[in-house]
């Protein structure tokens, strides 16, 4: 089952800390931001950079939510 969610904002940070948080920090940041959702995020090919494969692991009876 594939889920997609699509969203647009506009946020007052720096280019270098915004893709360092959606790329190289992203394991550490999900959890943190939606921490009545996400358990943990796991690497399981990549470094963080383009082409990166990431496990997303919910809490359990979360399988259905809006933000």
């Amino acid at each position: 089952m594939i889920k997609e969610f699509n969203t647009q904002t506009t946020l007052n940070v720096g280019l270098e800390a915004l893709w360092a948080a959606q790329s190289k920090d992203i394991t550490l940041v999900v959890p943190k931001v939606l921490p009545n959702i996400v358990k943990d995020v796991q690497v399981i090919e990549g470094d963080g950079g383009v082409g990166t494969k990431l496990i997303f692991n919910f809490l359990p009876g979360k399988s259905a939510f809006s933000l």
